[in-house]
């Protein structure tokens, strides 16, 4: 298990991640615009910033005394909403909501791997998650029902800091656009937390987005009924034609994976140090 307290050197360089984002995709170390690199949600060996980042007394620990192993860390669990028969919104070219959720999952996966931030992700291929725990015997009628109690029960057996939920919008007027972040009211950091990412968003990729964050009601199942700090994140409207375009454009969704990721990131390292 990581220390508690993590070395300046190591929460600054966190801190700074969104300034690498967008050098890495100048000139493609993320796999955007040159070889791909990003597979099934990991980097692979070509990158590795996260051991060259930690001095040796902070890398993770294997194993504990006569052989135990460590306890897991805490993590930032990254939720790809949606998956498998349920394809959630989509544009007018046919570009699938899940598969976008997906992708930028599985992008602000890669960054926590490269700044050595521990997570999970509730999923990380084409599917639901009503059967994940092979518990019952019929699915039917309950799929959706069953796939966000498990989303929430996966979030409560792993010790997370932080609940991720990603999202693609869609709405009856095509003139609609914007990234907008909604919050449990279950725990105290979560607005704070999303004021910060979509400040940053305004900040650094939509400075014409004046979205405030948004407090979940009853709709939102597991923002409603988690515990921990969470917020879900509804990156832009697939029923902008204009919109829709840039989320289905890899650089792009890096720019909005990064304003998820730098918050999350600073959140995760003052919890970690306390």
């Amino acid at each position: 298990m990581r220390k508690k307290t993590m070395s300046a050197a190591f929460t600054a360089l966190c801190f700074t991640a969104f300034g690498l984002v967008l050098l890495s995709l100048s000139i493609g170390i993320l796999g955007i615009g040159g070889t791909d690199i990003i597979s099934d949600g990991r980097i692979s060996a070509a990158v590795k910033l996260e051991s060259e980042s930690l001095s040796p007394e902070e890398e993770p620990q294997t194993g504990g005394e006569n052989g135990t192993v460590s306890p897991s860390p805490p993590v930032i669990l990254i939720d790809a909403g949606h998956g498998g028969e349920d394809g959630g919104a989509f544009s007018a070219d046919g570009v699938l909501e899940k598969d976008l959720n997906l992708a930028m999952s599985r992008d602000v996966a890669a960054l926590c791997l490269i700044f050595g931030i521990p997570y999970e992700m509730t999923r990380d291929e084409d599917v639901l998650l009503y059967d994940r725990y092979g518990e019952l015997e019929s699915y039917e009628g309950r799929k959706k029902s069953l796939d966000l109690k498990n989303r929430l029960r996966m979030a409560e057996e792993l010790d997370t800091v932080l609940f991720l939920s990603i999202h693609m919008n869609k709405f009856p007027s095509e003139g609609v656009k914007g990234f907008q972040v909604y919050y449990s009211d279950n725990a105290a950091d979560s607005r704070p937390l999303a004021e910060s990412v979509q400040s940053f968003v305004k900040s650094h990729v939509q400075p014409y987005n004046e979205r405030l964050p948004k407090s979940a009601d009853s709709s939102i199942y597991l923002l409603k009924n988690i515990n921990t700090t969470a917020i879900l994140a509804e990156c832009g409207f697939l029923s902008n034609v204009g919109e829709a375009a840039e989320l289905n454009t890899p650089s792009y969704r890096m720019k909005l994976a990064a304003s998820l990721f730098v918050p999350s990131a600073e959140y995760y390292v003052r919890c970690a140090a306390s």
